[in-house]
């Protein structure tokens, strides 16, 4: 699960269609050098970033979209995502310059479509077992462990990503767009799906656990022990999953940790005094 983009500000923040953190003199930026990309419309202040392009209706159309999308994730491992060009993505593809534009409008279009796609197999992942029925200690133990397995798996991409926001204003505000409807849609399914009784507002819980899982999913994938590969990665990631099963399960369902509502009201009551008691010293 993913940290909520509308409660909470990645550390490169972008406003006004400005670059405000991770700036260096001499450094080129997306929006100073686009090599190879043609001139972008979406890049004037305060307007929104345009959609990619109608996803192609034939097998073979989806084939050379995939390999544009796999192409451009490569050369943006190997150049970084300012050194990266529509003419080396083309090329690593196998197709002619101009098939690029058939399918994006640029790269930074072409690397929004595979945030959309990461983002929309993480939150798969870890919402697959909410239905099905089962203990709600299974459920979320699992389904926290298929996110760490999907953020392993797409490991390359987000460190893209990562990098592109840093750059590109369009990107970070789709990520957190992105990010926000995960929040959002976990949001639903604990007000909804039977066995979950959140302790405090869906919206705040769901910030809280989508905060927290993507912020250690994203702290394992920078660390020397992740390889990229969930089966040689399996042990640590139930090792994980294990311990914030316990954390979410405190926001979720408190009931499966042997706390009784009446002892979590105390708690919250103990974090709530009365008007007429003096503040706590400092």
């Amino acid at each position: 699960m993913t940290a909520a983009g509308g409660w909470i500000r990645s550390s490169r923040v972008v406003a006004e269609g400005q670059l405000v953190a991770d700036a260096q003199p001499g450094r080129r930026t997306a929006e100073s050098h686009t090599g190879n990309d043609r001139p972008r419309p979406d890049r004037g202040r305060g307007r929104r970033p345009r959609r990619s392009r109608t996803r192609p209706v034939t097998e073979q159309g989806e084939s050379t979209r995939r390999r544009l999308l796999d192409a451009a994730l490569q050369d943006f491992l190997a150049r970084g995502y300012v050194g990266a060009r529509v003419e080396e993505i083309t090329r690593r593809a196998g197709v002619a310059y101009g098939t690029f534009y058939r399918y994006f409008d640029s790269k930074s279009d072409a690397i929004r479509a595979l945030a959309d796609e990461v983002y929309r197999d993480i939150f798969a992942a870890a919402t697959r077992e909410v239905r099905t029925g089962g203990p709600i200690v299974d459920r979320v133990f699992h389904d926290i462990l298929l996110s760490l397995e999907a953020f392993t798996r797409h490991r390359d991409a987000l460190r893209v990503l990562d990098d592109a926001m840093g750059a590109d204003p369009s990107v970070a505000a789709e990520v957190q767009r992105l990010q926000q409807r995960d929040v959002d849609q976990y949001a639903q399914i604990l007000s909804t799906v039977p066995g979950y009784r959140p302790v405090a507002d869906p919206a705040l819980v769901s910030l809280l656990v989508n905060a927290l899982g993507d912020e250690v999913a994203r702290r394992w994938i920078r660390s020397e022990r992740c390889t990229g590969d969930p089966l040689r990665d399996g042990p640590e990631l139930r090792a994980i999953a294990r311990v914030h099963t316990i954390m979410a399960l405190a926001v979720v369902e408190p009931g499966a940790l042997g706390i009784a509502p009446d002892c979590l009201a105390a708690l919250f009551e103990r974090m709530h005094p009365r008007d007429d008691e003096p503040a706590a010293p400092h």
